[in-house]
Formats: C-alpha cells, structure tokens, sequence
C-alpha cells in the first residue's frame, strides 16, 4: 500500500503523535535549559562563597585578633616593666607570624574547594607550624651566624624582646619546635599523601638556616 493508500485516520494519528513528540521535546528542552541555569547559579554562587570566605580569613588574619592585634602587644611589650611570660609570647607569635602562616594555608584549602574537616586540618597544621616556624626564627637570631642567616642577628636581645630562646634555653627551643613541627604534621593525617608537600614544608623550616 503506497502513501496515497493512507487512510484518513492514520494520517490523523501520525499528525497526533507528531504535535505530542514536539511538546516532549520543548518540555524536555525547556527542562535542560532550567537544570542548566540551576547549575551555572549553582556554580556561581559556589564560587562567591569561596571568594566571601577568602576574604574573611584573610580579616581575621590582618585585624585586632591576627596581624594588627600582635603588633600591638609587641610594640606594648618593648615598653612593659617586666618582660612576656611564655603564654603571653605564644600568643603574640601565633597572632603575627603564625596568623601569616594560617591565612596563607587555609585560602589555598578554600581555593582547592577541601571539604570542612580537611580545612580545619589545614587550619591546625598551620597553627603548630608557624609558632614552630617562629621558634626556629628566635634559635637562628641568637645562634646564627649573619653570613648563613643572611640578616642582621641578636636584634630580638638588643632591643630587650622576651623570645623563645629567653624562655626556654636553646635546648628547650629546640625541642619545643620540633614538638609542634610534629604536631603540625600529625594535623594532616586526614588528608593522607596529598598532604606530603605540607609536612616536607614543616621539617624543611624546622632545620633551616636562614
């Protein structure tokens, strides 16, 4: 039977089945279109979230309770009638050198999109290994030699600063450093060997020589 044998009814059925086909075929259209909007916001909001905690570590890390708050105790301190407990240098030191060290490591865990545990990970690592880092500092100032470190030595004394070395002896620096370098890299543990460059950054600055 040839295409002019058709009969009425079949060609009306084929004209219904064409019409539904192309009203599935827009609402799928339509559908694609409304995931694919949802997706971009999606990713876009996602991306301004990132960029919003960025810039709210950084703050914290720059304001009264990081950078700004730290220099204040310090230059407080030069003037103080008895010089920093141990307590009070660590805390000055974490809110300095170590608030430095922190910002630095959780917007590259912000960047990297890590999950909330391994930020906070990232977080307590930093933590540990910057107050280690400014250990090693105190220990090069009273130990080093100006040609090795590559600056001037003994300002810390010379300028009448309590530092770690004050408080602890070399030998109790020393050990202390390496105490928090461990710390810091057991800090880590979750994230396994992607990790691995972190915990060479800790030993690499706990042996240094400038």
């Amino acid at each position: 039977m040839g295409a002019a044998d058709a009969s009425p009814a079949a060609s009306s059925t084929a004209g219904i089945d064409a019409r539904i086909d192309a009203r599935i075929d827009a609402r799928i259209d339509v559908r694609v279109g409304v995931w694919a909007n949802l997706c971009s916001i999606a990713v876009r909001c996602s991306r301004l979230a990132a960029t919003c905690r960025r810039y709210a570590a950084l703050a914290r890390a720059s304001g009264a309770r990081g950078m700004v708050g730290g220099q204040m105790i310090d230059i407080e301190a030069e003037q103080a009638q008895s010089p920093l407990s141990l307590e009070q240098t660590s805390r000055l030191q974490r809110m300095k050198t170590g608030a430095l060290i922190e910002v630095s490591c959780s917007m590259g865990a912000i960047l990297g999109h890590a999950s909330a545990t391994n930020r906070r990970a990232v977080e307590f690592y930093a933590r540990d290994f910057g107050l280690a880092f400014q250990i090693r500092d105190d220990l090069l100032d009273a130990t080093g030699d100006v040609e090795a470190v590559g600056k001037a030595v003994a300002k810390d004394a010379a300028a009448g600063k309590a530092t770690f070395v004050d408080l602890l002896g070399i030998d109790g620096a020393r050990d202390r450093a390496a105490l928090l370098t461990d710390q810091a890299k057991a800090h880590l543990a979750p994230l396994g060997e992607r990790a691995a460059p972190l915990r060479e950054l800790a030993d690499h600055a706990l042996h240094r020589a400038s």
